[in-house]
C-alpha cells in the first residue's frame, strides 16, 4: 500500500511540474526565436510498449519537447531536439500469481530531426539520437531499472492555425539490456 500511496503523491507532482517545464520551454523558444520556423516547443502524449521480465506493459506518458534549427539559411529543414518525459500512468500484469506494476520514472533524449515538407500544409520527419529512460514499480529489475541507447523515430506533422503543429510519432525509444521501450505520440507544437 504505501508504493501506492508514493504513487498517487508521485502523479500529484507531475501535475505541478508538467506546465511549469510547458512553460519554461515556452520562455526558452520566444528567447531563442528570431524567427518563427526557427524554433518550437510542445508536448505529446504518448502510449508506450514496455518490454521487461518478459512481459509487455503499455504505461502512458506525457512528453515536453523543444527544438532548434542551427543554420535556418543553409538547411532550414534539420533541426536539433531535445524531449522529457515522465509517466501518467503505469502498467499492471500478472507474473507467477503476482501483481507487477511498471512504470516509465523519466525519459531523456537528444536528437537531430530531419524534415521533408508538403506544401506548407504537412511534413515528415525523421529523428535519430540517444535516449534514457528510468523504470519504476513494485519489483526490482534484475539488470537494473535504467537504460541508454540509440533512438529513432518517425512522425508527421499537421499545420494548425496560430503557429500549432498537431503532430503523430512512433519511435524506439531504448534497445537495451534488460527492457525495451517503443512509443506512438500523438500532440502540439508552438513553432
Amino acid at each position: 500500500m504505501r508504493w501506492v500511496v508514493g504513487n498517487l503523491d508521485r502523479q500529484f507532482r507531475l501535475l505541478l511540474v508538467i506546465p511549469a517545464v510547458v512553460i519554461l520551454m515556452l520562455q526558452v523558444q520566444s528567447a531563442l526565436a528570431q524567427d518563427d520556423d526557427y524554433t518550437y516547443a510542445g508536448v505529446d502524449l504518448n502510449y508506450s510498449n514496455l518490454d521487461a521480465l518478459g512481459v509487455t506493459y503499455n504505461p502512458i506518458t506525457v512528453r515536453a519537447k523543444l527544438g532548434v534549427v542551427l543554420l535556418p539559411d543553409i538547411v532550414p529543414l534539420f533541426a536539433f531536439e531535445t524531449q522529457f518525459g515522465v509517466d501518467i500512468a503505469d502498467d499492471t500484469n500478472t507474473i507467477n500469481g503476482q501483481p507487477v506494476s511498471l512504470g516509465i520514472n523519466y525519459y531523456v533524449g537528444f536528437y537531430a530531426r530531419a524534415s521533408y515538407e508538403f506544401a506548407d500544409v504537412a511534413s515528415v520527419y525523421g529523428l535519430l539520437g540517444l535516449s534514457a529512460a528510468q523504470l519504476y514499480g513494485n519489483v526490482i529489475l534484475l539488470g537494473g531499472d535504467t537504460e541508454t541507447g540509440l533512438s529513432f523515430g518517425l512522425g508527421a506533422t499537421f499545420n494548425l492555425p496560430f503557429d500549432i503543429d498537431g503532430s503523430i510519432e512512433v519511435m524506439q525509444l531504448v534497445n537495451g539490456d534488460y527492457f525495451d521501450i517503443y512509443m506512438a505520440s500523438i500532440g502540439a507544437s508552438y513553432k
